[in-house]
């Protein structure tokens, strides 16, 4: 099961939500640590996955209007009376058109960028707990000083108020 961990979180379909950051001061279980960790590592490539598929269906989408731009662009210039109601009414479509392929577009680069910056946060956060774990790891004391304690050290020579 999961234990107290000492970080909270998960990414959500809007984003990463914020998590604490980890200090050498609230690392408790490393364990409990590193399951959570995996756990919302999991949420990641689903939240990417989503977004590069928003994005191939903005792609679809631009790439149909596109086409038909292109088909009512010929049909306009092949025409011969250009002022007629119904041509004036093909040369707004074809503005409207081109306006939405705009959008769509600027849809893609956002959902990129949503995408990047989700992965970029990833990796500040990871710098950081990995920051937090060594500085833990420096506290933490050498194995084996804590069997033998300070009795081992001056038997060895090293205690500083060895008697004489």
């Amino acid at each position: 099961g999961k234990s107290g961990g000492t970080m909270s979180g998960s990414l959500t379909p809007g984003g990463a939500a914020p998590r604490a950051k980890l200090s050498a001061n609230a690392i408790t279980d490393l364990s409990a640590y590193m399951e959570d960790f995996c756990s919302n590592a999991k949420n990641v490539p689903a939240e990417i996955t989503r977004g590069f598929m928003l994005i191939a269906q903005l792609d679809a989408k631009v790439s149909e209007l596109k086409n038909k731009v292109d088909e009512d662009s010929m049909a306009y210039s092949s025409a011969k009376n250009r002022n007629s109601t119904d041509m004036a009414e093909l040369k707004r479509q074809i503005d409207e058109d081109q306006k939405q392929c705009l959008h769509y577009s600027e849809e893609k680069v956002s959902s990129a960028q949503c995408c990047l910056d989700m992965i970029q946060q990833r990796l500040n956060q990871l710098d950081d707990d990995i920051a937090g774990i060594d500085e833990f790891m420096l506290m933490q004391p050498i194995q084996g000083e804590n069997e033998e304690g300070e009795e081992g050290a001056a038997s060895r020579g090293g205690g500083a108020a060895q008697a004489s």
